[in-house]
């Protein structure tokens, strides 16, 4: 629908109207305000749904001797972590449980800090290990980002919000605020869907690949 997230920025400028003012250029705006807003209402979305563009799959080595590998920053949220041999689904554990004296042995759960992007095991690895991670992660940097497509009407709306709270339009921002609330329920809805449809598929036709 949209070439670019500056082309969906323009758009939304031209709905609402908002002209440039002096000395700024229309450059100047884009990326000193338009921009830095238009990423803190992908924020917002990202908080509120979980888009399948958010959704990462990959597998990674737990080599022996160490308890934790680097995953990722920017994490909303681990899903799973399976044992890549047994497909067994590992438990988490608290942050408490981690200590510096970790026996060796076969790890059975994980922690994941999501300030240091470093996914913890509850034991040093014996051996090398290999597990299926599943989690959902932010994305301001994409471009054109896939929410462009997957739910414009929100984004719109979210980034409608920090153009009217930009400009002390209050009762505007109020409003797309709680507008945007029920288009993110109807698109949490619809990602639910299409988990539906790929479980499905999955149990009908007897796929045994990785999602």
């Amino acid at each position: 629908m949209f070439a670019s997230n500056v082309d969906f920025i323009k758009h939304c400028l031209d709905y609402l109207s908002i002209p440039y003012e002096e000395p700024f250029t229309e450059i100047d705006y884009n990326q000193k305000i338009f921009i830095p807003l238009f990423k803190e209402a992908l924020l917002e979305c990202q908080k509120l749904v979980d888009f399948s563009g958010m959704r990462k799959e990959l597998v990674i080595k737990l080599p022996a001797g160490s308890n934790y590998v680097f995953l990722d920053k920017d994490v909303k949220y681990l899903q799973a972590v399976i044992d890549y041999q047994t497909k067994t689904e590992l438990p988490g554990y608290i942050y408490s449980q981690i200590t510096s004296d970790f026996q060796e042995g076969p790890p059975t759960a994980y922690y994941f800090d999501d300030n240091s992007g470093k996914l913890y095991f509850n034991h040093r690895a014996d051996k090398d290990y290999k597990y299926y991670v599943i989690y959902y992660k932010f994305d301001l940097t994409s471009d054109p980002h896939f929410i462009l497509n997957e739910a414009p009407e929100l984004l719109k709306v979210m980034f409608m919000g920090k153009l009217y709270l930009y400009v002390g339009e209050i009762d505007k921002w109020i409003g797309c605020v709680q507008y945007s609330q029920d288009l993110a329920k109807l698109q949490r809805g619809l990602e639910k869907q299409k988990e539906m449809v790929k479980t499905t598929i999955k149990i009908n036709w007897n796929y045994t690949g990785w999602w």
